[in-house]
């Protein structure tokens, strides 16, 4: 492994869990790098509600719900070599290998929210300004989808939170309408033409505008994916203020890419986490502030992370997370 690589690696709680509860900084350990982050990026919640750590400390997963992610050494193995600087917005590949070495195939097929989750990313036609056609089945399949992330602990946390909120309601089928109409419920990118994109598609699937931009695309597993079937080409990470190599512990990369022939200058994902983990997170998020951007910036020791949403009316235009800087020089 050269000097530019990395592997995500496995988390021991059981030397943090105590001191996790006395101090903000060890929710980092915790939560095994990203989980933390669902409670820094609501963080503007605190002072009006007390208990808002607690709930958070549950909702990222604390401890037990963890085991649906794929973020060991043994699941998710990956080459981050061939930094782009900064604010670079030419395809120069920077780097010779795909981004993934291995990802556990096995457990994506045989995770119900995982493989459920795959069964989506091609019901999309990724053009904006064609209209989608929903099909009998497809609309099945979200449901089914839904269904099963609704049963694990992380969703279930989330709902108790935003109901207590007044952000959702007590239902579960409300719940889940609700879900479906923020991520699911098609409208239109461009004006003048048929409903074309939704909160799903642009998120986690990708879209191309005119043949000439890639919109969205910020999950690693779509990423992994399109890159084993040759769509994607790697290009390269983007390297963060004051740095030209990645931290060894960086859960969320930015990256320049290309696909479909078109280049993306820079996007960003997290790497192994589950899909309920990013629902749950970007929902919180969308639901807490009727702005159209929602920026929380976060600050977890010397790492600095921004979780960015965006609303089209009622429903997520975008959300991703950026990995913005760290002060830590022995990592430089």
């Amino acid at each position: 492994m050269n000097e530019y690589s990395k592997s995500v690696k496995p988390v021991d709680f059981s030397r943090t869990i105590h001191r996790a509860l006395q101090s903000y900084r060890y929710l980092l350990y915790i939560c095994g790098y990203l989980y933390p982050w669902t409670m820094f990026a609501v963080r503007s919640q605190m002072d009006a509600d007390p208990n808002f750590i607690s709930r958070a400390l549950q909702i990222c997963g604390y401890p037990q719900n963890m085991s649906a992610d794929l973020r060991s050494d043994a699941d998710t193995n990956f080459e981050k070599a061939g930094f782009v600087q900064q604010g670079s917005s030419i395809a120069r590949d920077s780097a010779s290998e795909p981004l993934f070495r291995y990802v556990n195939e096995k457990r994506l097929k045989s995770t119900k929210t995982f493989a459920a989750f795959v069964s989506l990313l091609d019901n999309y036609e990724t053009s904006t300004g064609v209209a989608e056609v929903v099909t009998p089945q497809e609309m099945a399949e979200n449901n089914r989808f839904l269904d099963a992330i609704l049963e694990t602990e992380v969703m279930k946390l989330t709902h108790q939170y935003l109901v207590r909120k007044n952000w959702s309601k007590p239902s579960l089928n409300d719940f889940k309408s609700q879900l479906y109409d923020i991520w699911f419920q098609l409208y239109t990118r461009e004006a003048g033409k048929g409903p074309d994109s939704c909160g799903f598609e642009h998120v986690f699937v990708g879209e191309t505008k005119h043949g000439k931009e890639i919109l969205g695309l910020h999950n690693w597993v779509q990423f992994y994916l399109q890159e084993k079937h040759k769509q994607i080409d790697y290009k390269g990470y983007v390297a963060r203020r004051n740095k030209s190599r990645s931290d060894e512990d960086d859960q969320v990369l930015s990256l320049q890419f290309s696909w479909k022939g078109l280049v993306k200058p820079v996007g960003s994902t997290f790497i192994g986490v589950s899909p309920e983990f990013e629902f749950a997170l970007y929902t919180i998020i969308f639901l807490q502030s009727q702005e159209r951007v929602t920026r929380e910036m976060v600050q977890i020791e010397e790492y600095e992370l921004q979780i960015v949403v965006y609303r089209h009316g009622k429903y997520i235009g975008t959300a991703y997370p950026v990995l913005l800087s760290s002060n830590n020089e022995d990592l430089y």
